[in-house]
């Protein structure tokens, strides 16, 4: 059996401006260039910001007055670094093909180089690194925070009170990942640690979800509700938030839970958010943000396999306070609290259970 791979979060939290997020250090290229990284359950490479041009989709909306291109993990040269190889990633009709436009998550003109290898030692005599994956470097008019894909390495993922695993179809008892996005409202930093699959590690009875044959949504389940409970003048309430189960896939990339329209509204009605037409955030008034505060409500939210009503499920309860962010865009002129909800996008047709969903799971 393999033994633990761990990758240690950095120290502190990333505040503005889109939240409390825990990050890991990410060594790229010879010499290493420092980046703070996220996880992509969905990518094979790194993808880091590089440049100093934040204009085009998410550059506008996303990044705070005056923020300088060495904030949120630095960005990347490639004269600096003896190891970068630009590949022709259009020799497959790769993406490098698309305008940012032509992307709604705002993705432009990406080149991938030679792989890097990020390494973690066990102890002093022995030596371990997770797998080396090729770099993407993408302008910062496309994104300006960095991932790290784990996508080539086996989904594992824990929770305190139970473990949501996806098997691997080829060596079903083999390599898998446990993660955890963190939560700052309890000081519990992120974690990730790459092993072989251990039952005894399990909480619970675990929820198994087969990879799905669709590339993009590779770890698919159902969420079968959305529940609310709040406190009321000494009186539980509880709110249905989906009417129906929703097929949804976990996606740490993404920030947000992504939700039909129809759930969204009703996220807006029982927790008195008001949508900001200009960037399609779900904002608070101090006064609902007090409340809220004061009330403590509970989301719970059940998952189950994709098309098997009535199955097995797990549910994963997160507090208020896993959704009680800030966030400051060029848009606004302070920072405005804003809960980390958005509507799904009719193109990818499936639901994002994102980082906020991983601060519990």
């Amino acid at each position: 059996m393999l033994l633990p791979v761990t990758w240690p979060p950095l120290h502190g939290w990333d505040a503005l401006p889109d939240g409390n997020w825990s990050a890991f250090p990410l060594p790229v290229g010879t010499p290493p260039q420092h980046f703070r990284a996220t996880l992509a359950m969905h990518e094979t490479h790194v993808t880091v910001p590089s440049g100093a041009d934040y204009r085009g989709i998410l550059g506008d909306s996303y990044r705070p007055l005056g923020m300088p291109a060495t904030d949120r993990g630095n960005c990347f040269r490639p004269s600096l670094s003896s190891s970068w190889t630009p590949q022709d990633s259009n020799a497959d009709g790769g993406i490098e093909r698309l305008g940012k436009d032509e992307r709604e998550d705002g993705w432009g003109n990406v080149s991938f180089s030679a792989p890097v290898t990020l390494s973690r030692r066990l102890c002093d005599d022995f030596p371990a690194s997770l797998p080396s994956p090729p770099v993407a470097r993408v302008g910062l008019r496309a994104q300006w925070s960095t991932r790290r894909g784990v996508k080539s390495v086996w989904w594992l993922v824990g929770t305190p009170a139970s473990v949501l695993q996806a098997a691997d179809p080829v060596d079903p008892g083999g390599l898998g990942y446990g993660y955890t996005a963190g939560a700052w409202y309890k000081e519990a930093p992120a974690a990730f640690a790459l092993s072989s699959r251990d039952p005894s590690r399990y909480w619970g009875d675990p929820l198994e979800v087969d990879l799905s044959e669709d590339d993009d949504n590779l770890l698919k389940l159902s969420i079968v509700s959305i529940r609310a409970s709040l406190g009321s003048d000494g009186e539980d309430r509880d709110s249905d938030l989906v009417e129906a189960p929703v097929d949804a896939v976990l996606d740490a990339r993404h920030l947000f839970l992504e939700l039909p329209e129809e759930a969204c509204g009703r996220f807006q009605r029982v927790f008195g958010l008001i949508e900001d037409p200009s960037t399609g955030l779900f904002l608070l008034s101090d006064a609902s943000r007090t409340r809220l505060q004061e009330l403590k409500p509970n989301i719970s939210i059940e998952v189950g396999r994709v098309g098997e009503r009535g199955s097995q499920s797990l549910t994963i309860s997160l507090p208020y306070a896993a959704f009680d962010h800030e966030i400051l865009l060029n848009t606004f002129s302070s920072p405005k609290a804003y809960f980390p909800i958005r509507v799904a996008s009719p193109q990818r047709g499936v639901a994002v259970l994102g980082r906020v969903f991983f601060q519990e799971a």
